[in-house]
């Protein structure tokens, strides 16, 4: 399908995913880093397989991101870890211009067999018909999904198709993970059946929707950091440590005592002062909720379970 006999509402369907995505991109290039690097971590916490039960928090990632002995206190279901490991691999490939293709996706699930790998080939690589990533990045989760009947490859492929395209720099986010199930099913159905026209405009709808939320929740936490600095001057002298803590959560992942105390070559007793005194502020959230061990991030990017 040549991009100029795609219908008009697909046209701006596109139109407004590559408009979000670019808006997202540009902000976090800009934005504390931590906003970038949570939500990432959202991201890959989609992978989990819903049928090994509780779903994967956000949180469990960024402790584990923090400090690895997390790893060991609330592990990953083996899906989730598996895919999360493919995850990474694949991005650092897809950011050096390494093709996708559909024998490597098989690599990712032993075992199973792709009925056609020609159509899944013409739709990762670029060339033929001229068509916009977004629309191969569609037509690769309907594949997919329809071929395979699998739900992580089928979500995580588009993303890594945007990344290695240029739309992102790094996976923001899976586009079409958060597709209503029944409407997902349905579109599907349709797509089997040569009509690929439902599907496309359910999964661009909601990777601009998806795209569009991270863009202004990311907007209003840049809006609210000079009321967060401000916030700390009812610290006193207690504030110049408080401060350089609050920066070094707005920069990474989170932090512990220790690897804050050494970041700000402080003693432990002042590292651990200072991320108390961010917590009743509401400024930084523990995500732990363990005695020790504990790992602070920047409230702005707390992902509640």
């Amino acid at each position: 399908m040549s991009f100029e006999s795609v219908p008009a509402t697909l046209v701006r369907l596109v139109e407004s995913a590559s408009d979000e995505l670019a808006r997202l991109d540009a902000l976090c290039a800009v934005a504390p880093a931590a906003g970038a690097a949570h939500l990432r971590l959202a991201a890959l916490a989609q992978l989990a397989d819903p049928s090994e039960g509780t779903p994967v928090a956000h949180a469990s990632l960024a402790a584990a991101a923090v400090d690895p002995a997390h790893a060991s206190f609330s592990p990953l279901p083996p899906s989730c870890a598996h895919w999360i490991q493919i995850a990474d691999t694949e991005e650092r490939r897809a950011r050096s211009g390494a093709p996708l293709a559909a024998a490597r996706v098989l690599t990712w699930l032993p075992g199973v067999g792709l009925p056609s790998l020609a159509a899944l080939d013409e739709v990762l690589r670029p060339g033929g018909a001229p068509r916009a990533v977004l629309l191969r990045a569609v037509a690769a989760a309907a594949i997919v999904r329809t071929q395979l009947e699998e739900r992580a490859p089928a979500e995580l492929l588009p993303a890594l198709m945007l990344c290695a395209a240029g739309h992102t720099d790094r996976i923001r986010l899976l586009p079409f993970a958060e597709l209503d199930a029944d409407a997902r099913d349905e579109a599907l159905a349709a797509w089997d059946g040569g009509e690929t026209t439902p599907f496309a405009q359910l999964a661009l709808a909601e990777c601009a929707r998806a795209a569009r939320a991270e863009r202004q929740a990311i907007t209003a936490a840049l809006a609210g950091l000079p009321a967060e600095d401000a916030r700390l001057d009812a610290l006193g002298r207690a504030a110049i440590t408080a401060r350089r803590a609050l920066a070094l959560l707005r920069q990474t992942v989170g932090a512990t005592v220790p690897s804050l105390a050494s970041a700000l070559a402080c003693s432990r007793p002042a590292a651990s002062d200072a991320l108390d005194r961010l917590v009743e502020l509401q400024l930084a959230h523990e995500i732990t909720g363990r005695g020790r061990d504990r790992v602070f991030v920047w409230r702005a990017v707390h992902r509640p379970s």
